[in-house]
């Protein structure tokens, strides 16, 4: 995995070559190998789609405590969908903490809800 290059320091001369010094060279390397076969961990994400990317932006605005109706978030979430990264979890998080950060300003300004899209 990526993670093994962190885990394990290497070296050029851990690579196996003809004029390896290392008697046993090929077993440095399969060592390695093998500790990436044991502990290495491959994650996949999948996109969501538009319904499910906006389940977790009104799921987060709802635990964030959000004062917006549900068609405006809604609206605000599919224009920063467009303008960000797509459907995902993570642009989900990032639309909310956007809208708390929006909200703390407001109030701290003396000012309504600020519309910026």
């Amino acid at each position: 995995t990526s993670n093994r290059r962190h885990l394990i320091r290497e070296f050029f001369e851990d690579r196996p070559r003809p004029s390896n010094e290392e008697v046993h060279g090929w077993d440095t390397v399969h060592e390695k190998l093998s500790f990436s076969d044991r502990f290495g961990l491959t994650l996949t994400f999948e996109k969501a789609d538009q319904k499910t990317y906006l389940k977790i932006v009104q799921h987060l605005a709802t635990l964030a405590q959000i004062p917006l109706e549900p068609s405006e978030i809604r609206r605000r979430a599919l224009q920063w969908a467009i303008r960000a990264n797509g459907f995902s979890g993570r642009t989900a998080r990032q639309f909310v903490d956007f809208l708390q950060a929006e909200e703390v300003g407001s109030r701290e300004s003396g000012v309504g809800s600020r519309e910026e899209m």
